[in-house]
């Protein structure tokens, strides 16, 4: 054992979080399927909650204390626990289909081992030859389970809603009436859950969520009106949450954004004596508009601006150092800068279009619809070029070779000048249109290959004759 340890270098020797870091990417690629309704619901929470995982566990393998690294390890374990519940809950409101369901659960039960693995190792175990105490204390533990049947690990407690963010307008004085159903996915453990409200918001040009706070004028949790703030849920059921939500009559026009937070409270007897705990929370997203009117009727306005548009991860050609753009190879992904100059939050849609120098449509890419926050801006990735064509099993190793040939010639195509055009569509205003202009010249790829069909040419001219004499003697035969 100590050997190993020695051999560790980087958390990244660790094989709990090369299997952490392969379930995060797999979370990244089943998400993108979800609604685009649950980018800042379900969406979210799964990718956070994938990414804490291996993060704590890296956090915490850099850690020099024990108690530090246990407390990582302990969050990266109740993470699993988190993700698991989203896992659930996404089957049930089928964005998941059974196949991936199960592929998720099996990952995460292999890394929460593997964790609770590393903090039993962490802590160290001492060896007892003394049987008769062993003997005692299992009698009691055993005594103990039985009189207290309600104990369980915290990863087999669960929470799940079902509706994971609410988008609404309503007019100051008015009242908004709504319901949430919460679930304790738990099939052995009653739950205790408190709800509490808080203010949210995007950080800058980022998909992370900070809590806030704002003064009271401006403090939107003061408007809802819960049935009730604690709840008891029975295993494997369910309880309805009602809601009232009600601007005052002096509520300024904007955006107000809003989470409802749900989280279990748990006892000490829940948990096991030992290993790690989690406590399960998750949140639900409220983004309220209070719009402006006047005698003229409604009033609210948005805008936006495309800030930059520009290649991502593209290597510029060798006169770069004076900023032109000019690139070696075709452009994959544009990285668009969106900011939302308005006071109200809005979803936005739109296309890119890249042309080349005599004016036809080469790529034309669709834009989903994204949420844009108030005075936020938001980058969005834009692929130019379809991804390398994956190898099939139904296909033969000569189409699969194939296929790929096509590509690299296909996405080394592209040369001479172009343009890029982000057209962008804002509710009942004319659209943002940001077009930029590049160059596009493969000479890595395309060099190689005239030097070496310009040296074959070279040959057959220079000893055309001897090549002639050749063939002919390969036709007709030696001669007599």
């Amino acid at each position: 054992m100590e050997n190993n340890r020695q051999q560790l270098k980087s958390f990244k020797d660790l094989q709990v979080w090369q299997k952490a870091a392969d379930l995060a990417s797999l979370i990244y690629k089943i998400t993108e399927n979800f609604p685009n309704s649950e980018l800042y619901g379900l969406t979210s929470q799964m990718r956070r909650a994938a990414v804490s995982v291996s993060s704590n566990l890296a956090e915490g393998f850099k850690r020099s204390h024990k108690k530090e690294k246990l407390q990582f390890y302990n969050i990266a374990y109740g993470s699993t626990a988190e993700l698991e519940s989203q896992v659930e809950i996404a089957l049930r409101l089928n964005f998941l289909n059974g196949e991936d369901c199960q592929k998720l659960n099996l990952s995460l039960i292999e890394i929460g081992k593997m964790i609770d693995g590393l903090v039993k190792s962490t802590n160290g175990h001492t060896k007892s030859y003394i049987l008769n105490p062993i003997f005692f204390l299992i009698l009691l533990y055993s005594i103990f389970y039985i009189l207290n049947p309600s104990t369980v690990a915290a990863a087999t407690v669960g929470l799940g809603v079902n509706k994971n963010t609410f988008d609404l307008e309503i007019l100051p004085g008015q009242t908004h009436k709504g319901e949430l159903v919460v679930f304790n996915t738990s099939p052995d453990v009653s739950l205790p859950v408190h709800v509490q409200l808080n203010l949210w918001d995007l950080r800058e040009d980022t998909e992370d969520i900070e809590f806030i706070t704002a003064e009271p004028a401006l403090n939107a949790t003061k408007w809802f009106k819960l049935n009730s703030s604690d709840l008891i849920i029975e295993p494997d059921k369910s309880k309805e949450l009602g809601f009232n939500i009600t601007p005052p009559d002096d509520a300024s026009p904007g955006t107000y954004l809003v989470m409802m937070r749900f989280q279990a409270v748990l006892p000490e007897h829940y948990f096991e004596e030992e290993g790690p705990r989690s406590i399960p929370e998750l949140g639900v997203i409220f983004f309220i508009r209070v719009p402006l009117i006047t005698l003229e009727g409604n009033m609210t306005k948005y805008a936006a601006e495309i800030v930059s548009v520009e290649p991502k991860d593209a290597d510029r050609f060798f006169i770069s150092r004076a900023k032109a753009n000019v690139f070696e190879d075709a452009v994959k992904t544009l990285i668009a800068k969106i900011k939302n100059t308005g006071i109200y939050y809005f979803k936005s849609s739109g296309y890119v279009e890249i042309k080349n120098a005599f004016g036809a449509t080469v790529y034309k890419k669709e834009i989903g619809e994204r949420y844009l926050l108030p005075n936020r801006t938001r980058s969005l990735e834009i692929e130019t070029l379809p991804p390398p064509p994956t190898r099939s099993e139904n296909q033969s190793w000569f189409r699969n070779s194939l296929n790929s040939i096509y590509y690299i010639l296909y996405s080394n195509s592209y040369l001479g000048p172009y343009s890029a055009t982000l057209t962008l569509s804002i509710p009942n205003e004319p659209p943002v249109v940001s077009t930029i202009n590049f160059w596009v010249i493969p000479w890595k790829f395309w060099l190689p290959i005239l030097a070496v069909f310009f040296l074959i040419l070279y040959i057959l001219i220079k000893f055309r004759h001897r090549f002639g004499d050749f063939f002919r003697t390969l036709i007709k035969g030696k001669p007599h």
